[in-house]
């Protein structure tokens, strides 16, 4: 992959990965620290580039680790996945989530996601039990 392409593959996850948040591009680009949705939309585009900085803040903004702007177009793009260790929940939280389900969650605050994945690892360490 030329660089070209690695410039357009960032951007067309950077919009799939926006819109899976359910965020417009003008709140991306105000949370990442742009005055305005165009710097966005010239990286969804393939335009412009990401520094490596806005990686990571368009990452943290997104929830998301920065490895996925750079992964080829996902087989099913319609089922979100957690990645290992977000919040407390570790590699057990690499599981699929309904897109509706991740939308929500990324409109929770910081504290309560860090709740909601608690909670959710004590369900899960509570199956396990169950599961004997």
């Amino acid at each position: 992959m030329n660089k070209e392409e690695a410039k357009k593959q960032v951007g067309k996850n950077l919009k799939r990965l926006r819109q899976r948040s359910g965020m417009s591009q003008e709140e991306l680009a105000l949370k990442v620290g742009y005055k305005g949705r165009s710097a966005i939309n010239k990286i969804e585009t393939g335009t412009n580039d990401m520094s490596r900085e806005m990686i990571i803040k368009c990452a943290q903004a997104l929830n998301v680790s920065p490895v996925e702007f750079f992964r080829e177009q996902p087989t099913n793009p319609d089922v979100a996945i957690l990645p290992a260790g977000a919040f407390r929940g570790g590699s057990d939280m690499q599981r699929p989530v309904e897109p509706e389900v991740l939308v929500d969650f990324n409109k929770l605050t910081d504290k309560n996601k860090e709740q909601a994945m608690s909670y959710i690892k004590y369900l899960l360490d509570s199956q396990k039990g169950e599961n004997k």
